[in-house]
């Protein structure tokens, strides 16, 4: 029954040593991803017999696409359940800050907290929230937004697996993506890491739709740039790897590419000027993105810094000198700027040793929680287990390549993001839960490779019980012929 999730459909574009793949070219819509074909439609298919599909019951193909979507549904469910149940305290400063700032909008008071005017926190997330408690929902209620972009955020990496390996892969994806440990824990938070997984993922698929000879709708580039402005004003860490989406984007866009060139630019930048509009008026300021610039590069680059301190190193030597000074938020922002990048020159072999270290630690499985009620040692286990065997089934993927399988689009623009976040991530500090939204690229990849090795099982499979049906019948008609 397992073959009935098998089933593809695509373009024929390779060779491989699984067999021959022919050169065969079915007919899709523009909307559906990946042009140069998929490895759903790979040889594994075809050594069952040319332009044939494993062979099974539509009935049973039906009753497993609707169990599988059962069961997505229920974990999706039972995730919210305990974050309704567990959404009416906020244990973490920075969700009490969004949900002050959200309310705050809602007031009347304006874009703000504390005494004042903010931009400290980028604006998306704060205001998400705000659309909800506009229209009365609780902190319990505010709670279930999280949660929303994990199956959000699943349910795109299902549409990217299915394009990328099929079916099986699609629900690998899927699956991966939802129940992923660190996204689970992420969604019982009011942290913007999943708004920014979701849309990065949305993002991606844009990318999937791009063909080499066609042009594709403006929408597309519209929505790319809309999602590329997202992701900035969601989480600042992750503009460049918008940035790269649409220049990879413009550079796989062979046809109407000026015109490409100029919807994403708009789309993309018209969001942030007015951002960057408003925080000038309010604050008498330029501020593109957020006040946490200086101080998060001080935290990556100081004295006390370690490469995975995080949040948690001691800064307060240069707080103090704030509140010495009575600096705003602007100047404070600047001032912090300003002291790493002293630091850096006169430090530049501790700091290039430095970087070194934060550099590796964008791989690390785990970092401490910087509240000390949140430390687990069964989540450390947990974190180190699913991260290692990710990371295994995503280079196997690479493995896949020696093979004679190459990447196929996106998946060369996956692997790119996954790594350049790291050196851009180190220059200020890297974390965990910084490359969360990276993480579900990476599980899509895994699942591409899965995906492959059991249609390539079944495949196998299918193939033993043609030949022995095939002896069986040979074997019969011996038997049954006539006598001379």
């Amino acid at each position: 029954m397992l073959a009935a999730l098998c089933h593809g459909h695509g373009r024929l574009h390779a060779q491989s040593k699984w067999g021959d793949a022919g050169a065969q070219s079915l007919k899709r819509p523009w909307w559906r991803p990946l042009g140069t074909g998929t490895l759903r439609d790979m040889s594994v298919f075809n050594e069952v017999g040319p332009g044939r599909r494993l062979a099974t019951a539509p009935g049973a193909q039906r009753l497993l696409e609707r169990g599988a979507w059962a069961t997505f549904f229920a974990l999706s469910a039972a995730i919210g359940v305990v974050a309704y149940l567990t959404g009416a305290t906020l244990p973490f400063f920075d969700e009490r800050d969004y949900v002050e700032i959200a309310r705050n909008v809602v007031a009347g008071v304006g874009y703000s907290r504390g005494d004042g005017p903010t931009a400290y926190r980028p604006p998306l997330w704060p205001l998400t929230l705000a659309a909800a408690d506009a229209l009365g929902a609780t902190t319990r209620v505010l709670s279930l937004i999280p949660v929303a972009c994990l199956v959000g955020s699943a349910l795109v990496a299902r549409r990217l697996g299915l394009a990328l390996g099929g079916a099986v892969a699609g629900w690998i994806a899927g699956f991966g993506v939802l129940l992923y440990p660190l996204n689970v824990y992420t969604a019982l938070t009011l942290y913007p890491q999943l708004l920014a997984t979701v849309t990065l993922l949305g993002l991606v698929w844009c990318a999937s739709l791009l063909r080499d000879r066609s042009a594709v709708p403006t929408w597309v580039a519209l929505f790319a740039g809309l999602l590329a402005a997202a992701l900035a004003l969601a989480v600042p860490t992750m503009a460049p790897t918008g940035a790269v989406v649409l220049i990879w984007m413009t550079w796989r866009h062979k046809s109407a590419r000026h015109r490409f060139v100029a919807v994403a630019l708009i789309a993309s930048l018209l969001p942030i000027c007015i951002w960057a509009g408003r925080n000038y008026v309010a604050m008498d300021a330029l501020v593109p993105m957020s006040t946490t610039t200086g101080v998060n590069l001080l935290r990556g680059n100081s004295e006390d810094v370690g490469p995975d301190t995080g949040v948690s190193v001691d800064i307060s030597r240069y707080e103090a000198e704030v509140q010495r000074q009575d600096l705003g938020e602007v100047a404070a922002d600047r001032y912090f700027r300003d002291s790493a990048l002293e630091w850096v020159q006169a430090h530049p072999g501790q700091a290039a040793t430095l970087y070194a270290g934060k550099l590796v630690n964008y791989f690390s499985p785990y970092n401490e929680p910087e509240t000390a009620s949140q430390r687990s040692g069964l989540a450390q286990v947990v974190a180190y287990t699913t991260y290692a065997a990710l990371m295994a089934a995503a280079a196997g993927r690479l493995w896949l390549v020696r093979q004679a399988v190459p990447l196929v689009r996106p998946e060369g623009l996956m692997w790119l993001l996954y790594l350049v976040n790291a050196p851009v991530m180190a220059i200020v500090f890297t974390r965990t839960r910084f490359r969360q939204p990276l993480d579900a690229l990476m599980i899509i990849e895994a699942a591409v490779l899965v995906g492959f090795l059991v249609s390539a099982a079944l495949a196998k499979h299918t193939r033993g019980l043609h030949r022995s049906r095939t002896t069986r019948r040979g074997a019969a008609q011996d038997l049954s012929g006539p006598d001379v």
